[in-house]
């Protein structure tokens, strides 16, 4: 895993990378750049371009308000971080009122790199926030879509017409609408969504953060669906006509009234694929089917080296899957609940009847949350690394193998845990060292731990310090360990060990200045097995940390 220090030096690295790359490319495109967060709308030059007048702009094909347009070829708008807040109430489809219409091809995407910077449109629930119309390709990239509200289509955006929708490194958040609560699509070009997150949408109908509902081909990689909510169908996902492939995703916390709370499909033929995904922790309600995944009649959902685990229904049939129509099984999944769910197809190494033992839905690295998978998880290596692990890397981006054969589900590799962590999340001291040496033997007075004598509140354990943090102690230490545990973790507590434990649990707090978890669990985390980490992140996109961090506040 990256240290806080070399992640600073790959940041900044890449900003001038980033910078160079982009002053090349914008050569090759018609630019217009968003220099107010205010939503004006002005036919006259008023000397500042907002995101809506830009979109006019881009739409006209000449300037309008305070935008100007330069170059030639891509068509591009570039947002600065901050939060864009919908204002002019109305409807329409020119852009002037209500929701951002986008009437020509455009690129629309935020220009601060950094990892902590990203812009967010905020449509304050006056109507959704994106409506695409027409045969036009857009992409979004680097963008928060938030708390769009319609009684009809789309709450985050709504496409239509044949052209494509590209969603890159973007979090769909919070909208409502009577379908699709986050993005609806009504149109037959092809949809792309890649390391993204749906989190909070919700729909008084069906897909409480997607629905398909036109023959169009969807794509989604690397992305999360979590926390979304339907009345009817697919809590999280929803199709009901075309074909929609899931890969390296994660389905996690959605629940349905209906049926299939993480993915369902229903009223036409279609086909959904499924492929490295985990789905995890769905509910559906009293009159529901499938708490997981459902497939209605003349419907067809195709999975393979996908964990679906820990789902639940309330009173009907299926917790983890159920089906009228067909789920065919491509081998090599893990299914924890087979009650009431006819499975067809190659079953010979799927595992079932099993836990696979998942981590909670958690910043585990990349750009979007994920389950870990546990020490022990019978997912672990079930895959040969050949035919069949077709996925070069996981949901994070950490290359696949990591170990004898491939893990089954969205995550690969063991997730790491603080060192000689006791099950109810204390730290007994068992004579591992959890410092810098990473498990060498202690004889049983532990230097790093200080014998209780600092301030790290040593959780009771009798000599493990229970932040793991390794600071460069100043007590005076009796370490009896024959192995030289320096202390040389580079965090930055030089509180002198004053980091309390300021629940009275036991258990290190939780960042700097009484809660180091972020940076210094980063830092160093002896005696565990580190197999992969997940250090990837994205500079384009709020991590997942802050982005669990936002949701929280908002729910």
């Amino acid at each position: 895993m990256y240290s806080g220090y070399l992640r600073r030096i790959y940041i900044a690295s890449v900003q001038v990378l980033m910078i160079l790359a982009v002053s090349t490319a914008s050569s090759a495109a018609i630019n217009i750049d968003v220099d107010t967060y205010d939503d004006e709308y002005d036919t006259t030059a008023n000397g500042t371009c907002s995101l809506r007048e830009a979109i006019v702009t881009h739409n006209g094909d000449s300037d309008f308000g305070g935008c100007t347009m330069s170059g030639n070829g891509i068509r591009r708008i570039n947002v600065p971080a901050g939060e864009y807040i919908l204002t002019r109430t109305g409807d329409d489809d020119t852009c002037e009122n209500g929701d951002l219409d986008i009437t020509e091809t455009v690129q629309i995407r935020a220009t601060t790199v950094a990892e902590n910077d990203f812009a967010t449109v905020n449509a304050n629930d006056i109507d959704r926030v994106f409506h695409i119309i027409g045969d036009v390709d857009v992409q979004i990239q680097n963008i928060i879509v938030k708390d769009g509200d319609v009684d009809g289509n789309g709450g985050g955006i709504l496409k239509t017409g044949t052209g494509t929708l590209e969603l890159d490194t973007s979090t769909i958040l919070s909208n409502s609408a009577g379908y699709g609560g986050g993005v609806y699509n009504a149109g037959t070009g092809d949809i792309t969504i890649v390391d993204s997150t749906f989190s909070g949408n919700s729909t008084t109908d069906s897909g409480g953060g997607f629905w398909n509902h036109d023959a169009a081909t969807v794509t989604i990689e690397n992305s999360t669906f979590t926390g979304n909510s339907s009345t009817y169908y697919g809590g999280g996902v929803f199709q009901s006509q075309g074909t929609l492939t899931l890969t390296n995703c994660t389905v996690s916390g959605n629940h349905a009234d209906g049926s299939g709370g993480g993915i369902g499909s229903s009223w036409n033929t279609n086909t959904i694929n499924l492929d490295f995904v985990t789905v995890a922790g769905n509910t559906v309600g009293s009159s529901g089917y499938g708490g997981g995944i459902y497939a209605d009649t003349d419907s067809t959902i195709n999975f393979r080296t996908s964990i679906i685990a820990g789902n639940s229904m309330q009173s009907k049939q299926g917790n983890d899957c159920y089906a009228d129509g067909t789920l065919n099984s491509n081998d090599y999944n893990l299914i924890q609940d087979t009650t009431d769910c006819t499975i067809t197809g190659t079953t010979t190494n799927n595992i079932t009847g099993q836990d696979p033992l998942l981590g909670p839905l958690a910043d585990n690295g990349g750009p979007t949350m994920t389950h870990g998978l546990n020490e022990g998880s019978p997912a672990l290596d079930h895959i040969p690394d050949t035919g069949p692990c077709t996925e070069g890397a996981d949901q994070r981006g950490i290359t696949r193998p990591d170990g004898t054969g491939c893990d089954i589900g969205a995550f690969e590799g063991v997730l790491v845990i603080a060192a000689d962590a006791g099950p109810d999340g204390s730290f007994p001291d068992s004579g591992t060292d959890a410092g810098a040496d990473a498990g060498m033997t202690d004889a049983g007075t532990d230097a790093d731990a200080d014998a209780d004598a600092d301030a790290d509140v040593d959780a009771g354990d009798g000599g493990s310090d229970s932040d793991a943090d390794t600071d460069t102690d100043t007590d005076a230490d009796t370490d009896a360990d024959t192995d030289t545990d320096t202390d040389t973790d580079t965090d930055t507590d030089t509180d002198s060990d004053s980091d309390s434990d300021a629940g009275g649990d036991g258990v290190a707090d939780a960042g700097l200045d009484g809660s180091d978890a972020e940076e210094e669990a980063d830092e160093g985390s002896g005696g565990c097995d580190c197999r992969q980490t997940g250090a990837g992140f994205s500079l384009f996109q709020p991590t997942a940390a802050l982005l669990n961090s936002f949701i929280q506040v908002l729910f």
